[in-house]
């Protein structure tokens, strides 16, 4: 029963990326046998008390983790390639642009679309600022059509009557 338990230990330990402690004893292991990586991992599992197969996968990881710790000086794992934060300057630029472009137009209405296009940005940047960091969401005012005289008198009764039981319900 030991044996199995070491052996799941051992292997659910090889699977996963080694811990800050492990990559410093690696590189520990490297620097002490003059830069050679199989003897480092050799030492290693003699270290971890691994068998052959398990511990960091080849020998090209410590010669990486080597470099990266002394371009560094940490052994810390970096950050990679992610999104980067949206810079403060354009967040107000796309909120002052927003506001400006209201008055504008008949609806007194902006969009993403026209903001990024004047800007130059993408309008996904855009529409990640209104949604996520401003907090403006847009919604859809769809246009009455214009009253024309054929059909005046009809919308002229239906709007009254509208604005009747209107009334009637809120009284």
């Amino acid at each position: 029963m030991a044996k199995l338990l070491k052996n799941f230990m051992c292997n659910t330990l090889c699977a996963m990326s080694p811990s800050l402690v492990e990559r410093a004893l690696l590189v520990k292991f490297l620097y002490l046998n003059q830069c050679n990586a199989s003897a480092a991992l050799r030492a290693f599992r003699t270290h971890k008390k691994m068998r052959k197969g398990n511990g960091p996968a080849s020998v090209n990881g410590p010669k990486a983790m080597v470099a990266t710790f002394e371009k560094t000086g940490s052994l810390k794992v970096q950050s990679g390639r992610g999104r980067k934060p949206v810079p403060q300057d354009i967040i107000e630029a796309v909120a002052t642009a927003i506001v400006d472009r209201a008055p504008d137009n008949i609806a007194a209405t902006s969009n993403a679309r026209g903001v990024a296009r004047n800007m130059d940005k993408p309008y996904s940047t855009v529409w990640k600022i209104l949604r996520k960091i401003i907090n403006f969401y847009p919604y859809k005012i769809s246009r009455v059509q214009e009253l024309l005289y054929p059909d005046h008198d009809k919308r002229l009764t239906s709007a009254l009557s509208f604005h009747a039981r209107m009334e009637v319900d809120a009284a």
